[in-house]
């Protein structure tokens, strides 16, 4: 049996891990690659020191008070240095003379064009080829065309700052392209991938692959959490995204572990390991026992939200009858969306269980450890879950009532305490005595357990 299980890991569950990373993945990279801002882009414009000398030199601002008296008491006892003096004071160790004759082109094109404004700042990429290297993070680059000289002011632009300049997008986010091609090839490899090995298998279309696929989600999720701040330069104060993304990132690995566990408990039981009976159903009684299942787990759930809601709304209506301030108003409405999600979940669980029913026609496979019903599959062998009780109901159609616990946790300070599942098993006409048959042998676990 070890042999087929691990036969059913590399045929089945290993293509769809790598199945749901890659598909993950290549979202999350796609979602990456399109918001990671550029890196080395550098605003240039052009430098009027005739302009900055006159403002600083020449006429300088006002000062006021004993500490405008004193600057004002200092330059008048300075000589004023001249504009090449000046200019050479400014530029020191912050200078960066160009040699290329296309940069000297583009500044003037740009200074005959009349609809260019040099008070704004044009931005390249540090890698222009008309550039120097530019090796310091602010600064000025002088260009000669051996008649005169004229000056660039350069600022590097951190990432963080970009969001503050009128950047257009396609210098901003310089990878967008990429980030298309790579959401291309997702989508790609996703209708590909209906032809991987084991995707007609039953249990690629169960809870157990379908929880897979979605905890490689969150798995994948958690870790792009986690790479946020070196793709997006928020190394020194950015919020704690490496804690978040690896509380996440446990998460997933806690769903793949269980769900992936179920797949293979499914696995062992359909190719017989432990399995007590397996029944199949006509069509018609099968779309029968569908509908009643709606109707009455729809019920349920209405019935659930009713009680929920009623004690949230009384818990809620009395703190803010007694509180009456805006945040006694806050947390009302808190509760108001908590009612929302419960309704919505009411809602889409029967409504997603009474869909796959329909899609596939009744196949049960009962086991000692472990359920497989239509596509749903229930495990009480793993971590601490166990049965509790399986009964026989003849009226008004026979079923079998599965019921057992797990282990969950609630409350601030996790308290643990057992939660039960019970699982409506319908029985094919004709096979009453074999359904008494499992309860018997199910009781036989219940008391070997307990």
């Amino acid at each position: 049996m070890a042999g087929v299980l691990l036969k059913f890991f590399r045929r089945l569950i290993l293509p769809r891990i790598l199945n749901s990373f890659i598909i993950s993945a290549g979202i999350c990279a796609a979602v990456l690659f399109w918001w990671w801002p550029a890196a080395d882009l550098v605003s240039i414009q052009p430098m009027n020191w005739s302009a900055e000398y006159k403002n600083k030199i020449v006429s300088p601002k006002n000062y006021f008070g004993i500490t405008g008296f004193a600057k004002r008491i200092t330059s008048s006892d300075n000589p004023k240095p001249t504009l090449q003096e000046f200019i050479h004071q400014q530029t020191r160790d912050r200078l960066i003379i160009s040699t290329s004759d296309a940069l000297t082109s583009w500044l003037r094109q740009k200074l005959s064009d009349p609809l260019f404004d040099p008070d704004k700042p044009v931005f390249l990429n540090t890698t222009h080829p008309m550039l120097p290297d530019i090796h310091l993070p602010f600064g000025y680059i002088e260009i000669s065309d051996h008649t005169q000289k004229a000056y660039l002011e350069f600022n590097r632009l951190e990432p963080d700052e970009l969001s503050n300049k009128n950047i257009p997008t396609h210098l901003r986010f310089p990878h967008r392209t990429l980030a298309l091609l790579i959401l291309g090839l997702t989508l790609v490899w996703f209708f590909m991938a209906k032809f991987l090995p084991g995707s007609k298998n039953i249990i690629a279309h169960s809870t157990a692959a379908t929880g897979t696929s979605v905890f490689m989600g969150i798995f994948t999720a958690g870790t792009t959490v986690m790479l946020l701040p070196f793709f997006y330069g928020w190394i020194n104060d950015s919020p704690p995204f490496v804690f978040v993304g690896g509380f996440i990132v446990i998460l997933g690995i806690i769903g793949l572990f269980m769900f992936g566990y179920q797949m293979i408990a499914a696995y062992a039981l359909i190719n017989g390991k432990q399995l007590i009976a397996h029944w199949t159903f006509d069509p018609e009684q099968w779309r029968i026992f569908t509908e009643k299942e709606y109707s009455t787990e729809k019920n349920e759930k209405r019935l659930m939200l009713v009680v929920i809601s009623g004690i949230i709304l009384l818990v809620g209506g009395i703190f803010w009858l007694i509180m009456r301030d805006k945040a006694a108003g806050i947390v009302f409405l808190v509760l108001l969306g908590v009612i929302a999600i419960i309704a919505f979940v009411a809602v889409i669980v029967p409504w997603l269980t009474y869909r796959r029913n329909l899609k596939q026609t009744g196949d049960i496979y009962i086991g000692k450890n472990c359920l497989y019903l239509n596509g749903a599959i229930h495990t009480w062998s793993f971590a601490g879950a166990r049965l509790e009780d399986a009964k026989l109901v003849l009226k008004p159609s026979p079923l079998i009532n599965i019921t057992y616990t797990y282990w969950t946790s609630a409350g601030r300070n996790f308290y643990f305490y057992r939660q039960a599942a019970t699982v409506r098993v319908p029985v094919p006409e004709g096979k009453r005595e074999e359904a008494r048959a499992v309860v018997n042998q199910l009781e036989e676990v219940i008391f070997a357990s307990h």
